[in-house]
Parts: C-alpha cells; sequence; structure tokens
C-alpha cells in the first residue's frame, strides 16, 4: 500500500482535497461512512439531544447563581435544536464531501 508523506498527517476531518497518491484502504472508507451515520444520527436525534443538553444547561446556570456566579440565561430549546440540527447536516455534507474526493 503506497502512503505518501502528505496523507501522514491528514486528521479525523483533514483537508477535503486529497492527493493524487493516496490510497485509502476499507478501514479508512468504513470510518468515513460510521461519521456520515453520526451526522445522520444528530440530525435525526437533534429534538432529545437538546432538550437533554438543555435540562443540564438550566440546572448548572441554577446552582451556579446560588452560588453567586452570574451566567448568561440558557437559549431557548428551539434555538437548540436548531444548532444541533446544523451541526448534524454540516457532518452530513462534509463526510458526503470527503467520501466524493475519496471514490473520485
Amino acid at each position: 500500500m503506497l502512503i505518501c508523506s502528505f496523507c501522514r498527517g491528514i486528521k479525523v476531518f483533514g483537508v477535503l482535497s486529497i492527493h493524487k497518491l493516496c490510497r485509502y484502504d476499507e478501514g479508512i472508507m468504513s470510518l468515513e461512512f460510521a461519521r456520515l451515520f453520526l451526522g445522520l444520527l444528530i440530525a435525526a436525534l437533534h429534538r432529545p439531544i437538546a432538550d437533554f443538553i438543555s435540562e443540564r444547561e438550566h440546572s448548572l446556570v441554577l446552582a451556579s447563581r446560588e452560588r453567586g456566579i452570574p451566567l448568561p440565561a440558557v437559549p431557548k430549546s428551539e434555538t437548540l435544536r436548531t444548532i444541533y440540527f446544523s451541526i448534524g447536516i454540516f457532518m452530513v455534507v462534509m463526510e458526503m464531501l470527503r467520501i466524493y474526493q475519496i471514490t473520485r
């Protein structure tokens, strides 16, 4: 398997443009599909994730205010849901671009 020196430094989300000498095995491609599935899962379950995080943030803000540490208010549920949905869709788009670059 031939791996160029450029590809040795690529991290998890690395650069989208892939060098022509790079070779990918099934392990790397399965990792790309796992990340794609994770993005789809976050986008699909954005409501329960956002509600869970919102509850935790609310209790953290109340506990810190009781101790005299002023924190800003917790964002609205719809705002958090939009943020988590956007994160999931962003992950899906980035992974689709990565998979396209790999297979091209």
